[in-house]
């Protein structure tokens, strides 16, 4: 009989995995659910934070310190950046990658212009200009490629709470141009840290040979952009500055171009987070699944609420060391599996479970003893045929007028 309700359980656990699983699949596929995914995401980012032994990257911001210095209009001079491509080519940089809008340039008729554009051509490190989409003047452009420079997107993805957190896998962007590995759609930008987690020199002062050595850029790639928490220098130019992980923490928003030196260390260093595959995701949600069912199936109420806090426990854990490995794995997916799996437990399972409880009290409780009553309730696997193989003592006796004792009484 037990090993038929044995089967009869198996059967269930293996449906109820497979409810869970396509329950919380569909529940996924909403944009709310996607929200609590990326909040996961953000919180283990706060928690594992990229470890780099060494950033080869400098950024140099036009901040408020270098506005109040200049007291000059945007968009500035272009002998601004003819000065610093000179410098930075007398520091012996690597690269110098101007995370600026093109219209912040000089156009091509103006007279500074072609001295920009004979600096670039001059240069000895490779000169990487922004090109963003439906914001760009393709002729302007064209005469500062033709110079020299080259011309890469410098766009973000944002999810749909506003937050960054996908790496940009366009050949054409500029972390493609410093990649170690490839990138794909799926991959995520793992960063080091909230705001000011870079070497961060405000443009007036890169100028200052003596206030900031040649050492400080030497072999380094130097990003250059705007870095103001408030629009108050730009007009109606939007002022670049995005949401990251670390927002819903801090509050801060980061620069453009720090979230840029971000994704060009993940590539460089090959930090970047994955995502799994569908078919991943599939096999982990299902193994969460079944056992769940199987840790609850032959569990009392008690015991399987602990066996629920137990398994979430390790599913955040498991998260984490997966997480510290460059891996993310659905947090809230696979929790939400582990208690929807008990949930079916509980409605349909526990019920059963009652039943079978009071069949074992009236079948046993008057020739058994509480204690043993109670362990077969707690195990009623113990009912089955098979018995246990022990050592014994068995006293036979018998009381001389015992029966003739009894019958007048």
């Amino acid at each position: 009989m037990f090993n038929q309700v044995g089967k009869k359980w198996l059967l269930y656990s293996l449906l109820s995995s497979l409810v869970s699983v396509c329950c919380v699949y569909v529940l996924s596929q909403s944009d709310a659910w996607q929200q609590l995914e990326n909040t996961a995401f953000d919180a283990q980012s706060s928690i594992i934070p990229a470890k780099v032994s060494k950033i080869d990257i400098v950024i140099v911001a036009i901040d408020e310190q270098s506005f109040a210095h200049y007291q000059t209009s945007w968009p500035w001079p272009a002998g601004f950046y003819t000065n610093l491509l000179k410098r930075l080519n007398q520091a012996g940089a690597q690269a110098v990658v101007l995370n600026l809008p093109i219209d912040a340039l000089p156009n091509a008729n103006e007279k500074q212009a072609s001295n920009f554009a004979n600096s670039i051509t001059a240069s000895n490190l490779p000169v990487y200009l922004a090109k963003r989409q439906g914001r760009q003047d393709d002729s302007l452009l064209n005469y500062y490629r033709d110079a020299g420079a080259r011309i890469k997107s410098f766009e973000f993805s944002p999810d749909l709470d506003g937050v960054v957190r996908r790496l940009p896998h366009g050949s054409n962007s500029i972390s493609y141009e410093f990649s170690a590995q490839n990138l794909t759609e799926n991959t995520r930008i793992r960063f080091i840290g909230d705001t000011n987690s870079f070497v961060t020199i405000p443009f007036v002062n890169t100028a200052n040979a003596n206030l900031l050595p040649d050492h400080i850029f030497k072999d380094k790639i130097v990003l250059v952009g705007i870095d103001i928490l408030a629009n108050t220098r730009f007009g109606d130019t939007a002022i670049d500055r995005y949401r990251t992980p670390f927002t819903w923490l801090s509050g801060n928003t980061m620069s453009g171009v720090e979230v840029h030196a971000n994704t060009i260390v993940n590539v460089q260093n090959g930090l970047s987070i994955s995502t799994l595959t569908i078919l991943q995701t599939a096999f982990f949600a299902l193994l969460v699944a079944l056992f769940a069912s199987y840790l609850f199936t032959a569990a009392s109420l008690k015991k399987s609420l602990l066996g629920l806090a137990k398994l979430l426990g390790f599913i955040v854990i498991i998260s984490l060391f997966a997480f510290y490995h460059s891996v993310s794995l659905p947090l809230v997916s696979l929790c939400a599996i582990a208690i929807s799996s008990y949930l079916f437990y509980f409605v349909f399972g526990f019920r059963k479970q009652q039943r079978q409880q009071q069949f074992i009290t009236n079948a046993f409780s008057r020739y058994v003893s509480d204690q043993v009553l109670h362990e077969l309730k707690d195990n009623p696997t113990k009912l089955e045929l098979g018995g246990e193989r022990k050592f014994l003592a068995i006293l036979f006796a018998d009381l001389a007028g015992f029966t003739k004792l009894a019958e007048q009484t």
